[in-house]
């Protein structure tokens, strides 16, 4: 039965209990574990949200599914519509931004530990999330990470990326890819995504738990999810750097690492002219062919995968 909560908050009562659906290994006796919910926030993204939310759906191991919309009028209602059987929670009203829709998606999770997929992101293989069961079972630790597949949009080249939590990786202003984590949903209450930072709140969310909680990180050893590259806009990186350097201060990060983010804010404006150029130089090579061969040299690879609805097959 579908309840409606205050306006346009939907919660699919029958779901939520693990006996009911949730938490069950399709075919097979329900696993007595731990159990995850996975929260897809979205705005304006009905032409890409399908294939993230069938990567759910298609588990062998059924998580809990919130999907938080930003109140879209393109189609995203009647596709949630659509699937709403199977979403435990669909969330459709007006919010602050994609920090404020994930805090708000941790609220009405049930699940020990949480995971967020973008909108335009799909997990890699249907047992993915079976595969991380069983890893947080032997482990049990406060963050449980991976790496991701990236995909770039144009050419539909895949690689491998990942980041090793630590002072080395975060000095360098390497963030962990959240498609690729699953956090205990106590220390995103805990700590929420500081929804002052527009860009970068995951990264500071990272970084407390690092430096001040001292989580415990436990690595997964293969790639949890396809992680959509679109490409990132000149003043979103500058935007990017600015918080960076802000989160730096608050983590007391060493005085040569801040400097080198502000040198390169200061240097904005030229980066965004030498970008132009590159973006220019890029179409070029792209229209040639040329691109793609030297992706393909630098480890790329044409995409492959066995879901079936695939927009990068």
């Amino acid at each position: 039965m579908w309840l409606k909560i205050p306006k346009k908050i939907y919660v699919n009562k029958s779901n939520i209990d693990v006996g009911a659906g949730r938490g069950e290994h399709m075919g097979k006796e329900p696993i007595k574990t731990v159990f995850i919910s996975c929260i897809v926030v979205t705005y304006q993204a009905a032409d890409v949200l399908e294939q993230a939310l069938l990567s759910l759906i298609g588990q062998t191991y059924k998580p809990e599914i919130i999907v938080v919309d930003g109140g879209s009028e393109d189609g995203t209602k009647e596709l949630l519509e659509r699937y709403k059987k199977d979403i435990d929670t669909i969330i459709s009203e007006p919010d602050n931004g994609i920090y404020d829709a994930m805090n708000k998606g941790v609220k009405y999770a049930n699940g020990e530990y949480v995971y967020f997929l973008g909108a335009d992101d799909c997990l890699l293989r249907p047992d993915t999330i079976e595969r991380v069961i069983k890893s947080l079972n032997s482990t049990r630790p406060d963050v449980l990470y991976g790496p991701v597949m990236i995909v770039k949009e144009d050419t539909h080249l895949e690689k491998v990326s990942f980041v090793e939590a630590g002072d080395d990786a975060f000095q360098n202003n390497n963030h962990l890819a959240h498609q690729g984590m699953f956090c205990r949903r106590m220390l995103l209450l805990e700590h929420p995504f500081e929804l002052k930072y527009r860009i970068c709140a995951d990264h500071e969310f990272v970084l407390w738990l690092f430096y001040e909680y001292h989580a415990t990180f436990v690595k997964f050893n293969e790639p949890v999810a396809y992680y959509s590259d679109g490409g990132t806009s000149s003043q979103c990186l500058l935007e990017m750097r600015k918080e960076s350097m802000e989160i730096m201060r608050q983590y007391n990060f060493p005085p040569r690492v801040i400097d080198n983010y502000r040198n390169d804010i200061k240097k904005g404006g030229f980066h965004a002219l030498l970008r132009s150029w590159k973006e220019f130089i890029k179409l070029m090579a792209d229209r040639m062919g040329i691109l793609n061969m030297l992706r393909i040299h630098q480890g790329w690879v044409p995409h492959h995968c066995n879901w079936k609805d695939c927009r990068w097959q």
